[in-house]
């Protein structure tokens, strides 16, 4: 029996102990998991800030460049509409230029055509040797009949043609026609 009080009061003495030092871990081991735990909070806090700052950079950031995106998108776009405003007036005025020699080309071309015409009619007047030959255009067609190649070559055939008619007729039908032809005329003569 005393053996057996003995062994139990060993028994407990090992138990406090033990209970004691479970209560010395677990004490220690708290006191480090609160300080870990707080450090890992101002560890969080601290991140949290720096993502805050972070966050607000980005957004200065991003503002500076849209705004300044925003004036080279608007100076390039006045520069545009400049160059644009410029090409229009440009290409307005080539296309008035243009037209402007297109109508100077179709008068031109009118009067030449009309000159021709004229020529030719007066030819063969010349060559039947009708006797009222008379000149009926203005001072400018007369001007460009004399540099006209095709008309001087129409008159100038039938002038041959006529020149062979009066030698064997004797030359008096066609006598007095040059003094029809403009004064100038390269290919007029005054005598037969």
């Amino acid at each position: 029996m005393v053996l057996w009080i003995s062994i139990k009061i060993r028994c407990d003495k090992i138990q406090i102990r033990l209970l004691s030092s479970h209560a010395e871990v677990v004490t220690e081991f708290n006191q480090k998991h609160t300080q870990e735990v707080s450090e890992l909070h101002d560890t969080v806090s601290s991140l949290r800030q720096e993502k805050l700052v972070l966050q607000q950079e980005a957004s200065d950031m991003r503002k500076q460049l849209i705004a300044e995106h925003s004036s080279e998108t608007t100076s390039l776009k006045h520069q545009l509409e400049t160059t644009s405003t410029l090409e229009a007036q440009r290409f307005m005025q080539l296309e008035a230029n243009l037209k402007h020699e297109m109508n100077e080309l179709h008068n031109q071309l009118d009067v030449s055509e009309e000159a021709r015409a004229t020529a030719e009619n007066n030819a063969k007047q010349y060559q039947s040797g009708g006797p009222e030959f008379e000149w009926s255009v203005n001072s400018e067609v007369k001007r460009q009949l004399q540099s006209d190649e095709f008309f001087q070559q129409q008159v100038q055939g039938a002038h041959v043609e006529m020149d062979k008619e009066e030698v064997g007729a004797g030359g008096k039908q066609a006598a007095g026609l040059h003094k029809y032809l403009p004064v100038g005329t390269p290919f007029a003569t005054t005598s037969k």
